[in-house]
């Protein structure tokens, strides 16, 4: 295999399915009649480069999906972020653009995943609180080996009912809905936006979870402490290197 053909298969859209345990109020609602009817493999016999998902349908026959990641019931946390999410904020750390997507029903997972629903610790700590701490370890590896300074800013919105509002904006402010605007140097921005100096994962990790108290969060008949609000959690960095203080990277 070429190097082309390398870089596109390392860069294409790759998808990972993540099935959680029941809720015990599940179990309890089938009154001893609960039965899983999904088995998962992270390597099909189909093919060793994808996993497989099996469904028993009710016809008692067995249909089988594949994916590039298969992350079954009892998959801890820090194993999904280092097979799905490291080697995305290892390139995007390297300037290359990346994204990780959460999508599903309402009480399947997500916010748990990501990791921004409830106070963040170091056990359930899902992608995003972890993606934090990797981005502390990379600025401390380039800031002990290089001549530069790094500075980091963090912001924390939501937005609930067509407003944006700042989850960081100290008890006292009004919350009226933010304003976007847009600038032909900085783009796009929130005007009024609290941004936070931050120098290490503790003191992000306080205003993560200053945040999440405020969040909008509200009981649906699928969960009972559904995310009813889009965050935006956003990390600036700016490394000047001092050989070139004119000449600032942003990331």
């Amino acid at each position: 295999m070429n190097r082309t053909s390398r870089a596109l298969k390392n860069s294409r859209v790759k998808v990972a399915v993540r099935c959680r345990p029941a809720f015990q109020d599940e179990i309890d609602f089938a009154k001893g009649e609960f039965v899983s009817i999904v088995q998962t493999k992270e390597e099909s016999l189909a093919s060793k480069d994808l996993g497989q998902v099996s469904l028993a349908t009710i016809s008692g026959k067995q249909r089988d999906f594949h994916y590039d990641y298969v992350f079954g019931e009892d998959t801890a946390q820090d194993y999904v972020y280092d097979r799905l999410a490291r080697p995305i904020v290892n390139e995007v750390l390297r300037g290359v653009n990346g994204t990780i997507f959460a999508y599903g029903q309402t009480g399947t997972g997500k916010t748990y995943t990501m990791g921004i629903l409830e106070f963040v610790n170091n056990e359930h700590a899902g992608l995003i609180p972890r993606a934090i701490s990797q981005v502390f370890e990379h600025v401390h590896n380039v800031t002990s080996t290089t001549d530069c300074d790094v500075s980091i800013t963090q912001s924390f919105i939501q937005l609930y009912r067509e407003q944006i509002q700042d989850l960081l904006a100290p008890p006292s402010a009004e919350q009226d809905s933010l304003i976007i605007r847009e600038d032909p140097v900085r783009g796009f921005y929130v005007e009024g936006l609290t941004e936070y100096v931050v120098s290490s994962y503790r003191e992000s990790e306080a205003l993560l979870n200053m945040g999440l108290e405020n969040r909008a969060i509200a009981p649906t008949l699928m969960n009972a402490t559904s995310s009813r609000s889009h965050t935006i959690l956003t990390l600036n960095i700016e490394q000047r290197i001092h050989s070139d203080p004119q000449n600032p990277q942003q990331y």
